[in-house]
This record gives structure tokens, C-alpha cells and sequence, in this order.
């Protein structure tokens, strides 16, 4: 942090860096609905980021914070000359996934300075943003701080549901703008770390409704139908890829469960088969798998009208995941009613 700061010497430099640090979270805790997280790779990197609590969509929001401080009072002008040199350097390590901006402070008076680097715009409705090769600060108080909150609550409101759902698989830096179906080589590197790995959530809850009768019956969806629900979410946010994915994870978990009721039951329970071809995973598309299954449950479940669909259902999953496959629509549709079917299938058994 020391080289970021215009003042030389090891214990003026290592005092700006902390005073900095303090002011800008006494500054942004002016709201009790920002959370400051500061970023170990800071160098390379940006200072902190800022997340915006109390918003559902997208799940996740926030901005980047990048730091700078001096000992003496400054004009706007001239905290802009002193800071062209950092904002070049901060264009040239690329695109951000979300909005940042910098605060520049000056421990004589504690007064902050606040100009953006990339800043939040809607171009035709559309969240961009805009980068900034050279400073324009203004007082950083209160009615700034509400501005840019505001600003930025904008821009996530304008994108779609389901950003905020991919992640650098390395760091974990949340990266808007990115759809979860592209392929790997078509990915662009986390702006963090580089990396190209990918981590995809989805937020699955559990839906109770109740009846007005005097004694409440709950109706209560499954983990299992929750993901079902998640996946048909998806789809219809054309995200075809994602969903799929959903779909059998949701499948595998209903076959897990029918397995583990039928052991802990030991209905049709075979120790010489079990034995002699072990468990090794819950795709039933597997012939020893479904063999086994069958073994346990007493269900010829590929005699099931629905059997056909469900492996082709399996097929285009694992060319999804291994082969980089984009599906459309269509085989959406037919995965999700294949899965929905053995999915009911599993767990009225």
C-alpha cells in the first residue's frame, strides 16, 4: 500500500495506509447497509470491495474501492494531477466486473475525495460501464455516498435475474456480465486472478404455504422438487445449460434418497450382489448402477416409459459438462420432463 500513497518514508507511509483504511470505513459505514471487505491482493487487485446488503436481485451486490491518501490539504485540481497516474495504471489492468471507484483522503482535515473508475451508466437500458483514465474529484460526505448507492443499485436493477450467479472458480470473485453456458475457451479471464474456472449458484428455497384452515397444514417442497423449481427458473431466463445441470443434480439426489430407503429399510436387499458390484455413484444411466438399484429396490425402473428420455436426458448433461455443448430450448424442455418424471418416479417409490 505504501507505493500507492505520493508520501515517501516508511512511517508516513505506513500510517497514510492505515489512517486510510480507517476513514474510508468510518466514511462508507455512514450506511448500515454497506459491508467493507478488504482484498489481500490489493496490489494487483483493487483495495476493498463493498457489498450492498437488503437487495434481492441480483443476489449479490457490490462495488470495488481503491484507496490513496497524503498528508496535506489538496485542491480538486490538483488531487486530480497527483492521481492521473493511478488511474492510468488501474485502466490497464483491465475490465472490472462491477463498479469501482476511488477515494482519496488527506489526514491533515480527514476529508475525503471521491472520483469514479468505472462507473455504473445504462446505455438504452443496458448496465455498462464506463472507464475513466483520469480523476474528477469532488468532497466525499454523506449525499455523495447516498448517490453513488444509489447509482449502483440502478445499474443492478436494470440486469437480468440471474446475474450474480457466476463466480471465478479460483477466487470466487462474483463476475457480472458472464453467462454461465459459455464455453470455456470463449470465457473471459477473471479480472482477479486470470483464471478461467467457473462456479455457478443458484439460490434454492423452500416454499410453505398454509391453509386457512384453524389447524395450518403446511405444504412443504422437497430439496429435490426445489431444485426442479430452480431449473425450470432457469430455463425460462433462457438459460438452458444451468439448467439441465440443475435438473440432475436434482435427479441424483432423488436416486441417493430412494438408495438410502431401501438400505436402511432392506428391502430386496441382496449381500452377495452388493458385494460383488459396490455402489459407486447414484446415475441409474449406468448399467452396473441401475443393476444394482434394481437389486435393492426391486424396481425394473428401465421398463419405465420414460427410461429412453431420461438417458438421453444423461447424454446431453455429460455433453454439457464435458464437451462444451450449448443446448437449446427444445432439448431443455425434454431434459426437464425427463428428470421431473424419474424424479417422481424416485421418490414415490
Amino acid at each position: 500500500m505504501a507505493r500507492k500513497n505520493e508520501i515517501t518514508g516508511t512511517g508516513r507511509s505506513a500510517f497514510i495506509a492505515e489512517r486510510v483504511r480507517d476513514l474510508a470505513v468510518m466514511y462508507l459505514t455512514r450506511r448500515n447497509d454497506l459491508e467493507v471487505k478488504w482484498q489481500d491482493n490489493s496490489e494487483e487487485w483493487i483495495d476493498c470491495i463493498v457489498g450492498i446488503k437488503g437487495k434481492e436481485k441480483p443476489s449479490q451486490r457490490v462495488f470495488g474501492v481503491e484507496l490513496r491518501g497524503t498528508m496535506s490539504h489538496v485542491t480538486d485540481d490538483h488531487a486530480n494531477k497527483v492521481l492521473y497516474p493511478s488511474m492510468q495504471n488501474l485502466l490497464r489492468r483491465g475490465e472490472f466486473p462491477f463498479p469501482v471507484c476511488l477515494l482519496y483522503f488527506t489526514m491533515e482535515n480527514n476529508e475525503g475525495r471521491f472520483t469514479w473508475i468505472a462507473e455504473p451508466v445504462l446505455a438504452e437500458g443496458k448496465p455498462v460501464l464506463k472507464y475513466h483514465g483520469e480523476a474528477n474529484t469532488k468532497k466525499f460526505d454523506k449525499k455523495v455516498l447516498d448517490e453513488l448507492v444509489e447509482k449502483i443499485n440502478k445499474w443492478f436493477d436494470a440486469m437480468p435475474e440471474d446475474e450474480g450467479n457466476v463466480s471465478c472458480g479460483e477466487c470466487g470473485t462474483v463476475l457480472y456480465g458472464q453467462s454461465s453456458s459459455l464455453a470455456p475457451s470463449n470465457r473471459r479471464p477473471c479480472p482477479r486472478c486470470g483464471s478461467t474456472k467457473r462456479s455457478i449458484s443458484v439460490q434454492a428455497s423452500e416454499s410453505i404455504k398454509f391453509s386457512s384452515a384453524v389447524t395450518a397444514q403446511a405444504d412443504v417442497i422437497t430439496y429435490t422438487q426445489s431444485l426442479l423449481n430452480t431449473a425450470r427458473e432457469l430455463e425460462n431466463l433462457n438459460q438452458y445449460n444451468p439448467a439441465i445441470i440443475m435438473a440432475h443434480q436434482a435427479f441424483e439426489i432423488a436416486s441417493e434418497t430412494a438408495v438410502a430407503r431401501a438400505l436402511a429399510g432392506k428391502r430386496h436387499r441382496s449381500p452377495k450382489e452388493i458385494e460383488k458390484s459396490p455402489l459407486s455413484g447414484y446415475n441409474l444411466a449406468d448399467d452396473r448402477t441401475r443393476e444394482l438399484y434394481t437389486v435393492l429396490t426391486g424396481d425394473d425402473i428401465q421398463e419405465q416409459p420414460f427410461w429412453q428420455q431420461f438417458k438421453e436426458f444423461v447424454a446431453l448433461r455429460n455433453q454439457i459438462v464435458h464437451s462444451n455443448k450449448i443446448a437449446s430450448r427444445a432439448e431443455s424442455e425434454a431434459a426437464l420432463k425427463a428428470a421431473t418424471s424419474i424424479v417422481n418416479h424416485l421418490l414415490n417409490k
